[in-house]
């Protein structure tokens, strides 16, 4: 369109709907229009909101609208909220931040980056706006925690430009990629994208990620930036059964881990493990880790610093200690806790260990779905290779190379679910 003398606004919206939707195809247009009366050399708005703009004045908002400064961005925020006197209200920006995530979502570079087709994904009713909901806390509340705002109502404020731009450049700089990918793509779906926030998932085909694209979105993006670009499904029971002994297998000594556990209501919630998994009835982990809720309200809740009681597994049924996988908290009273009888599981009213909340409305909920994945790239042991270079066969489980567990699993009698799930050793007879 750039090429013709004049080009309508209705063109301009149309075109921007195509990829966008109709609310911030129309959102973007009054945007331009507006940003043309101020631009004018007459000093004069246009005698209509109808009247066709030139391709010069194109050329010229579209550069003003791609300009990354967190300065420009923050004013194409305020504007893109509904609002043009320099400030915006917590709701109205809520609901926009909401909606540019819900389109960054759909846009198919944006899931195509997974490798998982978009049907795959699961639902994803209000995923925008509730991963706009954790993005946005620390400026809602002024830095308070999730457990001080647990419950409390979005508060009645605006926030201005200085406050907007402060909030783009700070940690939310992630929503600067989104807006800026989304705007990018109402201009011309051919333009380069912004590098995708989303990670490469790496799963058998015809196996759902129990996940949704937003739910993806938020968590990827508060994990370490090292561990950003892949996502390993390492357990599904769904694929691999109620096994405790088998998701053992799959977790131990295999890196930094997700975990995420969807209960028969609906609701989704879990953690981030940084360190690898280690069989142990002790508390392991670093402080990266966190705890995390999906639905019905999402939050990422990080380390207190109080206690580093971080991550949990134990499988030793002739001790006092509990059976299962745990984070945060102390034994009996986890932040959450997967008993090893696959039942129910446990979350506490509140965690020393994380700023978190009650992360599910079920203190006791029933595991519908538990999914485990393993982040970033996959660990390459030295061992994988011999002295003269060529590769050894791949390890088919963790527990392989982790003698004590696996001895620990034959004398305590636990079937390894896995040993009939391996492929066959290419060397073996």
């Amino acid at each position: 369109q750039l090429a013709t003398p004049q080009i309508s606004p209705a063109s301009v919206q149309a075109a921007a709907s195509s990829t966008c939707g109709d609310e911030l195809g129309a959102r973007f247009t009054k945007l331009l229009c507006r940003w043309r009366a101020k631009t004018n050399k007459s000093g004069l708005p246009p005698s209509s909101s109808e009247e066709p703009f030139t391709s010069a004045q194109m050329s010229s908002l579209f550069f003003q609208a791609l300009n990354p400064d967190p300065s420009v961005q923050a004013e194409l925020t305020i504007a893109l909220a509904g609002s043009y006197d320099g400030s915006v209200t917590a709701t109205d920006l809520l609901q926009y931040v909401g909606l540019a995530t819900s389109v960054y979502c759909s846009l198919p570079r944006v899931s195509v980056a997974t490798t998982v087709k978009a049907e795959r994904f699961s639902g994803d009713d209000g995923g925008g706006a509730r991963v706009a909901y954790a993005w946005l806390h620390d400026l809602l509340f002024d830095g308070a925690s999730c457990k001080q705002t647990a419950g409390k109502a979005v508060p009645s404020k605006s926030f201005n430009l200085e406050m907007l731009e402060k909030w783009l450049r700070g940690h939310s700089a992630l929503f600067s990629v989104v807006q800026f990918t989304v705007v990018r793509s109402m201009v011309s779906a051919e333009l380069p994208m912004a590098p995708p926030l989303m990670p490469v998932l790496h799963l058998p085909k015809n196996v759902s990620p129990r996940v949704s694209c937003s739910e993806v979105l938020l968590l990827n993006t508060a994990l370490p930036p090292l561990l950003r670009r892949e996502w390993r499904l390492l357990f599904s029971n769904t694929v691999h059964g109620d096994s405790f002994s088998l998701l053992m297998k799959q977790i131990v000594n295999a890196g930094p881990t997700i975990v995420v556990v969807e209960d028969e209501d609906g609701n989704k919630f879990g953690g981030f493990a940084s360190g690898a998994w280690e069989v142990r009835p002790q508390f392991h982990g670093t402080g990266e880790s966190f705890l995390l809720s999906l639905r019905p309200e999402s939050g990422v809740y990080r380390s207190t610093g109080y206690n580093s009681n971080y991550q949990y597994l134990n499988y030793l049924h002739n001790n006092t200690m509990p059976n299962g996988l745990g984070m945060g908290g102390r034994e009996e009273l986890f932040g959450m806790f997967l008993s090893d009888d696959f039942g129910e599981c446990q979350v506490a009213p509140s965690c020393t260990t994380f700023h978190s909340p009650q992360i599910c409305p079920n203190r006791s909920p029933k595991i519908r779905y538990l999914t485990i994945w393993g982040v970033g790239e996959e660990a390459k042991d030295s061992s994988d290779e011999e002295e003269d270079g060529a590769a050894k066969p791949k390890k088919r489980s963790a527990l392989d190379t982790n003698a004590d567990a696996t001895a620990m699993l034959d004398m305590i009698g636990r079937v390894r679910a896995s040993d009939g799930l391996r492929e066959p050793d290419p060397e073996s007879d």
